[in-house]
């Protein structure tokens, strides 16, 4: 695990790593390059000194170099999902809890190469806009064959629903919200404080509340509504739920209810002005880089991982 990265007369020169409990260090021959993810990325620039001065020094972090602005503009997307109970057995949940839909699935993927295993959980995708005279879309929809209180819910045990169900979910793909990561102790082990600031936005509000909406307008057309007993609940990350009626104030209760780290991983932009980019680079150049698209000054509108076909 990688702890710091190493400094000489403020040149990256190596980094320090946990091998086990031993204290290790490596040195690099040209380049340090820095790919930690969404949050070790600013975790580990200010364990190495790298971030508000007076942050790093209120944790007793030597300062290499006074950058206010990394774990700073985080923005991440906030999804809203709608569970259904479905009128026949024809979800993952089905399968999953039945040990004879389970291996009848296997069986048919085996010899026809087709049927759950041959398709993703989340079966379709799309782009829309939530309001007349946008430009481009604003939301990404998808509809899933599971349904649970979380997006990793793969079991009982996990959060998967006990009756048959499916989810359509959405979110609001150019947050305004901001939120920031940073370092609480000197041990990287210790996760460092995320604050997300969801929904601080009233853009964010606003939207999340619309794409909530049109979910439920697409569940009441055909053929999707034909396999809908009943809109069941929508969970937050604490287990709380509410159903659903159709009125303002509680489309925002309900989307302000579920905060899921959707896709790849939270981003976190490191919000970086030009100058202190450009300071950044004087003091690092020829031998650091920093490779993560969390250093772009805005989140994209979709995946950035490419898809195997």
């Amino acid at each position: 695990v990688a702890t710091r990265v190493r400094f000489k007369d403020r040149r990256a020169i190596g980094v320090s790593y946990l091998h086990g409990e031993a204290m290790l260090e490596a040195t690099a021959r040209k380049e340090v390059l820095l790919c930690a993810g969404a949050v070790r990325s600013p975790q580990l620039l200010e364990l190495s000194g790298v971030g508000n001065a007076a942050l790093l020094s209120e944790i007793g972090v030597p300062v290499v170099c006074d950058l206010p602005g990394v774990g700073e503009n985080l923005q991440d997307h906030l999804m809203v999902r709608l569970a259904y109970e479905c009128n026949r057995p024809a979800t993952i949940n089905d399968m999953v809890r039945d040990r004879w839909r389970l291996a009848i699935a296997l069986l048919r993927y085996a010899l026809r190469r087709d049927g759950f295993f041959a398709t993703p959980s989340v079966t379709a995708t799309a782009y829309a806009r939530t309001r007349d005279g946008l430009a481009y879309p604003d939301v990404r929809l998808q509809i899933g064959l599971a349904s649970g209180t979380g997006r990793l819910s793969i079991s009982r045990e996990t959060g998967l629903d006990a009756f048959s169900g499916f989810h359509l979910g959405g979110y609001f793909i150019y947050p305004q919200s901001r939120g920031s990561v940073h370092i609480q102790s000197l041990d990287v082990r210790i996760q460092p404080i995320v604050r997300a600031n969801y929904l601080s936005d009233p853009l964010d509000r606003d939207t999340t509340v619309l794409a909530t909406k049109l979910l439920r307008r697409i569940a009441t057309k055909t053929p999707l509504a034909q396999f809908i007993a009943i809109e069941s609940l929508l969970f937050s990350a604490k287990g709380e739920s509410k159903t659903g009626e159709d009125d303002a104030a509680s489309q925002y209760e309900l989307a302000s209810f579920l905060i899921e780290f959707v896709r790849i991983n939270p981003r976190v932009f490191l919000g970086l002005s030009q100058s202190q980019l450009i300071s950044l680079a004087l003091v690092l150049i020829g031998i650091w880089r920093l490779v993560a698209a969390r250093a772009l000054p805005a989140h994209s509108a979709t995946s950035l991982s490419a898809q195997k076909r």
